[in-house]
């Protein structure tokens, strides 16, 4: 535990780092500015949970994601005591991905026992039009969009897609590629990273390594590496994992952005009967495969898409375009699905 405070918030959260047994954590106090310099000096310093004042600011933002890029593993709770959606000092923050926002440091306590926060939690400091609080009622998918959308174009972290076999052989590198040309093809920076069997390297004619190696235009492609890694390094605006044939475990441990789950054809479709109550997306390659989640009952309310063999990678055709923008439409910033299918 490290804690960077003001004068305002310094009583009640050592008193409550007592309360918690961790009297010898350090705290340190500094005046309004002076937070981005205590940062440099909490870096040195290992730390499972880091509390931070926002009135230590300004210039937290690019502070934070200095800090973060040196302890990746280290929990940033952003102290914002009174602070209403629509601040740029809470937002820049955020941007750097900290999304443990605590506006009230009584509620402080509780956020510490909880597990951290994600995206959608903290969306609301990017865009005050996403905030709930006041019962509004918006639509989720909208929420989700725009959320899409600031991680693209504001906080330039990457979205991520995951993509899973649901057996082995039944093309999820296929399906992971199609996807990344596909996005590289709309001109997002893109990068494939393949965590399962070794087939990239046959399917490039080249040595692929864990250094991020072009490919094509906006299309990079490396493997054997932690995803992670590349999502800190923010070189990228979408990154596409394939995991190969996993467990649904597995894919869902991502928390990706979106999670794609790929069926086999419906001659071997029964090794994917464990896969039917998995909060994630299919993909198949057949007409009959897509009839044959239609008539089962628990798949029902889940999104399923189809891509044909025919029309996966290496193909650029218009058909393919269209099943691969159908199946990453909740993940691509509104205006470019309506200029896609304007297009189209």
């Amino acid at each position: 535990m490290y804690a960077i405070l003001g004068k305002n918030t310094v009583q009640p959260v050592t008193r409550l780092l007592n309360d918690k047994g961790l009297n010898d954590a350090p705290v340190q106090i500094v005046a309004k500015g002076e937070g981005p310099k205590a940062l440099e000096e909490a870096a040195r310093i290992p730390a499972d949970t880091l509390i931070l004042d926002v009135d230590t600011g300004p210039g937290l933002g690019p502070a934070v994601l200095r800090y973060r890029l040196k302890r990746p593993d280290t929990r940033v709770i952003l102290l914002a005591v009174d602070k209403k959606p629509g601040d740029n000092d809470v937002a820049a923050v955020v941007q750097a991905g900290v999304y443990d926002v605590v506006t009230d440091v009584a509620s402080l306590n509780e956020v510490l026992n909880r597990a951290p926060a994600n995206l959608s939690a903290a969306a609301k400091w990017l865009d005050p039009a996403l905030s709930l609080e006041q019962g509004e009622e918006v639509s989720k998918i909208i929420i989700r969009e725009k959320i899409i959308e600031k991680k693209v174009a504001i906080s330039q972290r990457p979205v991520l897609i995951a993509v899973a076999g649901t057996a082995p052989g039944v093309g999820t590198t296929s399906v992971s590629l199609s996807l990344a040309a596909f996005l590289a093809g709309q001109k997002y920076k893109t990068i494939y990273i393949e965590a399962g069997e070794a087939s990239i390297e046959i399917i490039t004619g080249m040595q692929v390594g864990a250094e991020p190696r072009p490919f094509r235009a906006y299309f990079d492609v490396c493997r054997d590496v932690n995803y992670m890694d590349v999502i800190r390094m923010r070189r990228h605006e979408y990154i596409v994992l394939d995991l190969g044939a996993v467990s649904p475990e597995k894919l869902l441990s991502t928390d990706a952005d979106l999670m794609l789950a790929v069926l086999p054809p419906l001659s071997r479709f029964e090794r994917s009967r464990t896969w039917m109550n998995a909060s994630v997306s299919f993909v198949c390659g057949e007409e009959s495969v897509l009839e044959a989640m239609s008539c089962m009952e628990a798949s029902r309310g889940k999104n399923v898409f189809i891509l044909p063999y025919k029309s996966r990678f290496p193909n650029k055709d218009k058909k393919s375009s269209e099943y691969c923008s159908k199946i990453l439409r909740t993940v691509l910033p509104e205006k470019r699905i309506n200029k896609f299918f304007c297009f189209l």
